[in-house]
C-alpha cells in the first residue's frame, strides 16, 4: 500500500493533505483566477504536476481537474487518477482509471493498475480487485515486485472478506457531534474523568507568511454536565504560534505529556514531547506548572517525536512514556518507541519496540494499564485500507503477535489514537471514514468517533420446577430466529448462564437435563444497549423413578403388614459402568422406615443409580432386591415383590483367606438339594447375603470372585441340629483363597531346635514339614518354663511370657496355615497345565559350626519337599516328577542371620534354644515363585 511523504502534517493523523484541506477553498479562489487569466493547458498540467512536488495533492487535483475538462487524455487522466489517489478519494480515481481503460487498457502501466485494484479493495469491490490483481499476475513480463504486490493484494482480499463476515454486530460507533467535530481534522482523544480531550485543527496559524494561510493544532477539552450540556474549552496551554497537540497523562495525574511542532517547510513539520508536571504543595498545589521540552534523548534533533502515551508497570512499578518516531533505528518511516520515566532523574535511552514495529508506518500507541495492552495503528500489517487499528499484550521487550481490532473499528480509511477508558464500556478513536464531516468531499480530515463496548447482558438461570432450587449442570440450545438462525450449544456448569445474544433479534431458548423435562421460552432482544442484564428464567419438571416394595408372606403370597423396610442407595454409576458410593464404598444414603399396618412402601430414584431394599420381620427371613436406574430416561414406575418365611435365615459372608478381611464385590450361588431351587447374587459394596430356610432341608452356597479360589459350605436344616422355634439365623463364613501365589509369599516355617533328625550331618531327611510342626506345637511349654525359669517375680517375666506365646502363635502356627493355603492354591494352578518354580531358602541359628548348620538347613529344606510330595495324600507328586513343579534350595545356615544377640555358647540352652530371638532363626522361607501357563484365571471366568 502507498506510503505518504515525510512527515507533512499527516504525521498528526497520517494524511498527506491534511494540511492542505484547511487551504482547500484559497487553493481553489487561486486556480480559478489562473484559469480566468487564460491559462494555458500547458500551464495547467505544469502547475499540477509542481504542486504534487510540494506535496500540495488537493491543488494538483484542482489542476488536473481543469486540464480534464479542457482535454480528457490519458495524460491528464493519469494526472488526476494519481492525486486523488494520493489524498485518498477514492471515488475519483476508480472513475479517472476507468477512463483511461475505456480509452485504451493497455496505456495503464502495471504500477497503476495496482493502484487501481488498492482503490477497488477499499471501495469493497473484491469482485474488480481481483480481476485486476490477476491481470497483473497474467501479465508476460511484470517483475518479481509486481507479482508479489498482485499475490499480497489477493491474500488481503481473501483477508478482509474473513474479518468483515466476522464484524460485530453489536458494536456500536458513532461520530461525535459538531461541538467536537468540526469540517476540519479532530483526532487524539483522551479521557480524564468526565473531560475528554482532543486535538483539533479548525484554527488558522497566526502571522502566518505562507500563501494561503495554513492550519494550526490546539489541544481542547469537551465536558459534558448531567443534563446534557456540553461544554468546549480551549487548553491554556496550546502554544500560540505552533501546533500543540496529543494530550496524555500519567496514572497518578500530576505528569501530563503532549506535542509542539512547527513547520519547517511549507508543508512538513517537525514535533518535540513537552511535559508539565503539577504542583503538590504550597499555595500553588494544584496547578500546572510551565512546558519543559523533553531532553534530546527523546526528542532528536532533526526528527520528529510525538503522540506520548504513559504505560505502568505494575510488578516493576515504573511508569514508561511511549511514543511514535522517525528518528534513526526506526524500521519505516515512524515507528513505535519506549523510554523508562526515572523520575528527578530524567529519562533512559529510548528502546524500539521492534517486536511490533514494520517497514511501514505505526503511530498512535495507548497503553491501557488495567489488561496490559498496547493499541496502535499501522499500514505495515494486513489492514482494511491504510492504517489500521491494533492491539498487543506484554510489556517491555516481550510482546505478544499484534491483533486486528476487526470490522467495524477498522475501515477502508485510516484509522487510529484509540483510547480505551479505564471500565473498558468506551472507546475512542479517529478516522477520516465517510462518515466523517469533510465538507471539500476529500477524505483529508479525521473526526472522533466513540465506540460503546457494553455488550448486550442476557443471563438464564434454569431452575427445579418442584422445589424451587436453581439447577447446574443444565445444557442450553439459543437459536435465533429472526433471519440467520443461528444456533449456539452450551452446557452449563453452574446455575446462571451468559448468552451470546445480539441487539434487536428474535430468539428461542431451550434448557435441558438428564433427569428433567425440557423448557422452552421465545424473547426479543431491544434495539439498544439495557442499563441491566436481561434474566431469562426456565423451570425444569423433574422425570421420576418410583419405586414401590410390596411385602407378602411367601407361604401364602398375602400382603404382610409391619415389615421394617431397609433402603439403600449404592451408588451412581459412572461412564464405563463404575459405581460412585459414598466413603469406604459405603452406601450414597440409606434409611428405615416401618408402616405397622401397611406392606407397600414407595421411594423416588435418581437415573444411572443402583439401589438395594431389604425387608425383615420379627420371626421370619430377610428378603432383599437390587434394582438399577442405568439407561433410563423418562419417568416410570418399578414395582418390585418381596416375599418373607417364617422359619430360618441364612447369612452367608465372604471373607479373604489370608487376611480374614471382608472380603466386598463377590457372587453367591445358592443351591436348595434336590428341589432344584437356585439363586445367584451379587454385592459390589459388601460381602453378606441373607436367604430365608425351611426345616429338613439340605443346602448349598458356593462365593465366587475373580482372581480368588471359590469356597463353599454344605448343610442341612434338619430339626435334630436346630431348634424347633419359629425364626433363628444361621451364620456361614466362606473364605476365598486369592489365586495369586505371590500373595501368600513370603511362606516362612519354624522349627524346633536341631529338627528335624537331631544330631546328625545329613543333608536329607524323611520327615515332612507338618510332622516337625506337629512335634514342634507341644513344646510351647517347655519353652516357657526353661526361659522363664530365673524370671519368676520380676518385671520381665509377663513381658516374656506373652512375647514366647505370641510367636508359637503368630508365627509358628500362622506359617502353617499359610503353607496350606499356598499348596491348596499351587495345586490349582498346577492341574490347570501351569508350571511352577519354587524358591526356598533356609536358616539356622548360631549355636552348632557352619558345616552343622548348612546340613541342617539343607533337612529343612527337605522337610518341606516332603510336604509337597505328601500334600493330600500324593496329589502334587506327580508334577514334581514331570518337573512341572520344580524346587530350587539355598541352605544358609547361619550365613544370613538376621537377629541380633543370639547366644552361640552351647551350653546356654536359654539364650540359644529357647529365646524367641533364637527361634526365630531357625526356619525356612518360601520367597519366590515363578508361575507359566497357568489356566485357572481363563477357567474361573468361564465357570
Amino acid at each position: 500500500m502507498y506510503h505518504f511523504i515525510k512527515l507533512t502534517l499527516c504525521s498528526f493523523f497520517f494524511l498527506a493533505t491534511l494540511h492542505l484541506a484547511g487551504q482547500s477553498a484559497a487553493a481553489v479562489n487561486k486556480i480559478g483566477d489562473e484559469t480566468r487569466r487564460g491559462t494555458t493547458l500547458a500551464s495547467l498540467k505544469k502547475a499540477a504536476v509542481n504542486s504534487a512536488i510540494q506535496s500540495d495533492h488537493f491543488s494538483a487535483l484542482k489542476y488536473w481537474e481543469l486540464a480534464v475538462q479542457a482535454d480528457s487524455s490519458i495524460e491528464s487522466l493519469s494526472g488526476y487518477a494519481d492525486a486523488a489517489f494520493k489524498i485518498q478519494n477514492y471515488e475519483k480515481t476508480d472513475a479517472a482509471f476507468q477512463q483511461i481503460f475505456s480509452k485504451k487498457p493497455t496505456s495503464l502501466s502495471t504500477a497503476q493498475v495496482l493502484n487501481w485494484a488498492e482503490v477497488k479493495y477499499r471501495r469493497r469491490d473484491f469482485a474488480g480487485a481481483e480481476g485486476l490483481y490477476n491481470s497483473v499476475l497474467d501479465k508476460i513480463g511484470a517483475t518479481t515486485d509486481e507479482i508479489d504486490a498482485a499475490q499480497g493484494g489477493l491474500e488481503n482480499i481473501r483477508w478482509a472478506k474473513d474479518v468483515i463476515q466476522n464484524l460485530d454486530e453489536n458494536l456500536k460507533i458513532e461520530r461525535l457531534g459538531e461541538a467536537v467535530n468540526s469540517s476540519e481534522s479532530e483526532f487524539a482523544p483522551f479521557l480524564v474523568g468526565d473531560t475528554l480531550y482532543f486535538t483539533s485543527f479548525n484554527f488558522e496559524l497566526e502571522n502566518d507568511n505562507h500563501t494561503p494561510n495554513r492550519k494550526q493544532g490546539k489541544i481542547r477539552t469537551s465536558v459534558t454536565d448531567a443534563a446534557g450540556n456540553q461544554e468546549i474549552t480551549t487548553a491554556n496551554f496550546n502554544d500560540a504560534k505552533k501546533i500543540t497537540a496529543h494530550t496524555a497523562f500519567n496514572r497518578t495525574g500530576n505528569l501530563m505529556f503532549f506535542t509542539v511542532c512547527d513547520y519547517v517547510k511549507s508543508a512538513e513539520i517537525q514535533c518535540g514531547i513537552y511535559m508539565k508536571m503539577r504542583d503538590s504543595s504550597g499555595e500553588s498545589a494544584g496547578n500546572w506548572g510551565g512546558a519543559v521540552r523533553l531532553p534530546d534523548a527523546i526528542n532528536a534533533p532533526g526528527y520528529t517525536t510525538t503522540e506520548p502515551n504513559v504505560g505502568w508497570d505494575a510488578a516493576g512499578k515504573q511508569e514508561i512514556l511511549f511514543f511514535s518516531s522517525d528518528r534513526l533505528g526506526s524500521k519505516g518511516n515512524r515507528d513505535l518507541w519506549y523510554s523508562l520515566i526515572l523520575g528527578e532523574s530524567g529519562f533512559s535511552d529510548p528502546v524500539n519496540l521492534t517486536l511490533l514495529n514494520t517497514p511501514g508506518d505505526e503511530v498512535s500507541p495507548f497503553y491501557h494499564q488495567k489488561n496490559g495492552a498496547l493499541f496502535f495503528s499501522s499500514d505495515g500489517y494486513q489492514s482494511l485500507g491504510g492504517k489500521d487499528i491494533f492491539v498487543s499484550r506484554g510489556w517491555g521487550l516481550k510482546w505478544a503477535a499484534p491483533v486486528h481490532l476487526g470490522f467495524p473499528t477498522n475501515s477502508d480509511h485510516d484509522d487510529a489514537y484509540y483510547f480505551l477508558s479505564n471500565d473498558e464500556k468506551t472507546a475512542y478513536f479517529s478516522s477520516n471514514r465517510a462518515e466523517a464531516n469533510d465538507k471539500n468531499e476529500e477524505y483529508c480530515c479525521p473526526d472522533i468517533f466513540k465506540i460503546d463496548l457494553r455488550k448486550p447482558e442476557i443471563i438464564a438461570i434454569t431452575f427445579n420446577e418442584e422445589t424451587g432450587d436453581t439447577l447446574s449442570e443444565t445444557r442450553l440450545v439459543l437459536t435465533e430466529t429472526s433471519g440467520s438462525n443461528e444456533e449456539f450449544k452450551f452446557k452449563v456448569a453452574g446455575t446462571v448462564a451468559d448468552l451470546p445474544a445480539m441487539l434487536d433479534k428474535k430468539y428461542v431458548l431451550v434448557s435441558s437435563k438428564e433427569g428433567f423435562r425440557s423448557d422452552t421460552i421465545s424473547f426479543d432482544t431491544p434495539a439498544e444497549i439495557w442499563p441491566s442484564p436481561l434474566v431469562k428464567k426456565l423451570f425444569l419438571r423433574p422425570d421420576r423413578i418410583n419405586l414401590v416394595a410390596n411385602i407378602f408372606d411367601k407361604r401364602d403370597s398375602k400382603p404382610l403388614p409391619g415389615a421394617t423396610c431397609r433402603f439403600l442407595d449404592l451408588g451412581k454409576v459412572l461412564p464405563g459402568g463404575t459405581l460412585a458410593t459414598g466413603r469406604g464404598s459405603s452406601p450414597l444414603l440409606e434409611k428405615t422406615d416401618l408402616d405397622p399396618s401397611g406392606n407397600i412402601y414407595r421411594y423416588g430414584l435418581e437415573f444411572d443409580h443402583r439401589y438395594r431394599v431389604v425387608v425383615m420381620k420379627d420371626g421370619y427371613t430377610v428378603d432383599s432386591v437390587e434394582v438399577t436406574t442405568e439407561g433410563m430416561s423418562t419417568t416410570t414406575t418399578i414395582s418390585k415383590k418381596l416375599y418373607l418365611t417364617k422359619g430360618l435365615n441364612l447369612v452367608a459372608r465372604a471373607f479373604e483367606a489370608n487376611t480374614k478381611l471382608a472380603l466386598n464385590g463377590t457372587q453367591i450361588r445358592f443351591f436348595e438339594i434336590p428341589t432344584g431351587r437356585f439363586e445367584k447374587g451379587e454385592n459390589l459394596t459388601g460381602n453378606q447375603y441373607n436367604y430365608g430356610l425351611d426345616f429338613e432341608k439340605h443346602y448349598r452356597v458356593v462365593i465366587v470372585k475373580m482372581g480368588y479360589l471359590p469356597d463353599s459350605v454344605d448343610f442341612t436344616t434338619n430339626n435334630g441340629d436346630l431348634a424347633n422355634v419359629s425364626f433363628q439365623t444361621l451364620t456361614k463364613d466362606l473364605y476365598l483363597k486369592p489365586l495369586d501365589l505371590a500373595a501368600y509369599l513370603p511362606v516362612i516355617l519354624y522349627f524346633d531346635n536341631d529338627e528335624p533328625d537331631k544330631r546328625t550331618t545329613r543333608i536329607t531327611t524323611s520327615q515332612t514339614y507338618d510332622e516337625t510342626y506337629e512335634k514342634y506345637i507341644p513344646r510351647e511349654s517347655a519353652f516357657l518354663s526353661n526361659f522363664l525359669s530365673d524370671m519368676h517375680g520380676t518385671a520381665n517375666s509377663s513381658s516374656s511370657q506373652l512375647k514366647i506365646e505370641a510367636f508359637f502363635e503368630q508365627n509358628v502356627k500362622a506359617g502353617y496355615e499359610k503353607l496350606l493355603r499356598f499348596s491348596t492354591v499351587l495345586k490349582a494352578h498346577l492341574d490347570a497345565g501351569g508350571s511352577v518354580k519354587i524358591q526356598i531358602t533356609g536358616f539356622a541359628s548360631p549355636r552348632a559350626n557352619d558345616d552343622y548348620n548348612r546340613n541342617l538347613t539343607s533337612r529343612r529344606i527337605w522337610s518341606v519337599k516332603n510336604h509337597f510330595e505328601k500334600f493330600q495324600n500324593g496329589v502334587l507328586l506327580k508334577y514334581l516328577t514331570d518337573k512341572k513343579l520344580s524346587i530350587e534350595e539355598v541352605p544358609q545356615g547361619e550365613a544370613a542371620a538376621r537377629g541380633k544377640n543370639i547366644s552361640d555358647v552351647i551350653s546356654d540352652e536359654k539364650g540359644s534354644v529357647y529365646s524367641v530371638e533364637a527361634s526365630l532363626e531357625r526356619r525356612v522361607e518360601i520367597h519366590g515363585v515363578d508361575l507359566k501357563d497357568s489356566k485357572l484365571f481363563k477357567k474361573v471366568r468361564e465357570e
